[in-house]
């Protein structure tokens, strides 16, 4: 026996689910003080984000040159 699934009724689920999800949200009142601090608080941790990834790259940079001086050597 198979199993028949129709892509109408899956999406128009997950379409309904969204909705509700979007409503809710949107009947959360939010003050601007804390809409304010979510915005620094979101800037804070994008630049953590991305000074690791900066160290990251700078550490890929100075080990490949590294191995590039052994290389020649």
């Amino acid at each position: 026996m198979q199993l028949t699934i129709n892509p109408d009724t899956m999406m128009d689920q997950i379409i309904k689910a969204a909705e509700q999800k979007k409503k809710q949200a949107l009947h959360q009142p939010i003050s601007k003080k804390e809409k304010l601090t979510a915005i620094r608080d979101n800037k804070t941790n994008e630049k953590q984000a991305n000074r690791e990834e900066e160290k990251i790259i700078e550490n890929a940079t100075k080990t490949a040159y590294i191995c590039m001086l052994f290389y020649l050597l």
